[in-house]
């Protein structure tokens, strides 16, 4: 369907502001990623740079969603921007690990297994209509000006996104204790 007259039909400042903030994230990111290119001694860098990439490339998505020609395609990059969100975590938890002096921890077995979660996320997500893990009501999409709004109260979650939610809580909090 093509764009089509929401609640609230003008643009607002916060929309405005909200757009602009996205590219400034994806700008500050793009910062992160040349600056730790060149500082390859530090350790954890390379986890940084990975982790400054995954974090431009989810707002960038965002921006895309928003920003889409029709509701479907604003739905497709929504839904694609948690293959960033789900790797955020993980990602994190790799470089405090590493900053901190304890990545011979992680060996390649390890790393595997903290990537199980994000991987089945992506693919609950792109086989949500098949059996409702990831949400039971998929939020609605309105226009707004240019933009395309997601509707998240509309949500209604599904089990999965309870265990992507626990399991990124999870590695985050150990990530700040350590």
């Amino acid at each position: 369907p093509k764009r089509r007259k929401g609640r609230n039909s003008a643009v607002n400042g916060i929309d405005v502001l909200y757009t602009f903030s996205i590219l400034v994230v994806v700008f500050v990111s793009g910062f992160f990623i040349d600056s730790s290119r060149r500082r390859r001694d530090i350790p954890g860098i390379r986890a940084f740079m990975w982790l400054s990439v995954v974090v431009g490339l989810t707002a960038a998505l965002e921006g895309f969603s928003i920003l889409a020609p029709s509701a479907g395609w604003a739905r497709f990059w929504f839904e694609l921007r948690f293959a960033g969100l789900a790797s955020i975590p993980v990602i994190w938890f790799i470089f405090v690990m590493q900053y901190a002096g304890y990545g011979r921890w992680l060996d390649l077995s390890w790393k595997a297994l903290l990537w199980i979660v994000p991987a089945a996320t992506q693919a609950v997500i792109w086989t949500n209509s098949a059996h409702g893990l990831w949400e039971k009501k998929p939020p609605g999409f309105f226009t707004r000006g240019p933009f395309f709004i997601a509707q998240t109260a509309e949500r209604i979650p599904g089990i999965w996104m309870w265990v992507h939610l626990a399991y990124s809580y999870v590695l985050v909090a150990i990530g700040l204790l350590i």
